[in-house]
């Protein structure tokens, strides 16, 4: 180091900050992937929240911050580790997830290039327990819809009840891994954050609805720069069971952000359309057996429906009625291939 720059300490742009549960098979393949950031080291922090002793020898390569606690949640040690972050810009990493190697460069270019953006997000391939590459239908439609819009941007003032629905259908508010936000839009939503606490699967939905409230532009990137695995310890994809209700989720947290203010209107609709959506999915588990409340479901959509013209919810109030013509019915439509649902 030059004599003129001892004792210099630069305050980095990005925190990343990884979340540390029990997957210890796939951490050091997260952290690798940090490691291997064609970022300048100098222009970003590592920060790693867990919940267990941890190998130190992975920390020492990447120089990071380890902050052991006892909490489990996602959304709790978000919390914790953001009060650690010094960057401008916040990127969370899972610990079962890995990042492609140019992903903070892009992070970093778009953010210190474009002031007016607040949240960014990348498309992601699916890679299984072993690190390959592959397939899963479920994500088939969304990563087709993001290919196609390539890049994508929005802000609160064109963030119609139709647009949010098409940038959730494109998959922008799933997948923390695959996360970037100024760090001062969620501190100020810290304490709604941490009240999640328990329904860590909203955690998502959370952090794309608050930089959508904030007013600041929405980035959506069709490169695939995240590495998003499928694994049975994987909390996306079973936290959906026969008997979970839309407030057991965090609901109630999302509706309470956008209470207020004539123009978060068209934001607390698309909040009220997601949970129709969940009672839809709720109801193919449970086999639809109160059909009082699927009534209510139907309605919900076809209200919906005739805001956005959306074919996706014109198939869910047809699915809907065929639940409640025939239980076994409806439940066989809807598996149909989500792909074919427009």
């Amino acid at each position: 180091m030059p004599a003129g720059e001892q004792g210099l300490v630069r305050t980095p742009y990005i925190s990343v900050l990884v979340i540390a549960f029990t997957r210890t098979q796939f951490l050091k393949y997260a952290l690798d992937s940090i490691g291997r950031q064609t970022l300048r080291r100098e222009l970003f922090e590592v920060i790693v929240v867990s919940n267990y002793d941890m190998d130190k020898s992975s920390l020492e390569k990447l120089n990071a911050l380890m902050i052991r606690t006892d909490l489990r949640e996602l959304e709790s040690k978000m919390a914790l580790g953001m009060d650690a972050c010094r960057g401008e810009v916040i990127c969370i990493m899972e610990d079962d997830d890995e990042w492609e190697d140019n992903r903070l460069q892009a992070v970093y270019d778009l953010f210190t290039s474009r002031k007016d953006i607040g949240y960014y997000h990348n498309a992601f391939s699916l890679i299984g327990e072993d690190g390959k590459k592959l397939k899963d239908p479920m994500f088939r439609l969304m990563d087709r819809r993001m290919m196609r819009a390539g890049q994508y941007t929005r802000d609160r003032t064109d963030a119609t009840f139709g647009s949010i629905r098409k940038m959730i259908k494109m998959g922008l508010s799933f997948n923390t891994s695959s996360m970037s936000f100024r760090s001062s839009i969620l501190r100020e939503r810290k304490e709604l954050l941490v009240s999640l606490k328990g329904r860590s699967s909203n955690v998502d939905n959370f952090i794309f609805y608050a930089c959508l409230l904030s007013g600041a532009k929405v980035y959506g990137d069709s490169r695939r720069l995240t590495r998003y695995r499928i694994h049975p310890q994987n909390t996306s994809k079973r936290f959906l069971t026969s008997g979970t209700r839309p407030e057991d989720l965090g609901f109630g947290i999302l509706l309470k952000m956008t209470e207020d203010g004539e123009e978060n209107i068209q934001i607390r609709r698309s909040v009220e359309c997601m949970i129709s959506d969940l009672r839809f999915e709720i109801y193919s588990k449970e086999n639809v057996r109160d059909r009082r409340l699927m009534l209510s479901a139907i309605a919900g959509h076809m209200h919906y429906f005739s805001l956005s013209d959306m074919q996706y919810d014109f198939m869910l109030v047809l699915f809907g009625l065929l639940y409640f013509i025939s239980p076994r019915l409806g439940s066989m439509m809807h598996s149909i291939p989500s792909e074919h649902l427009g």
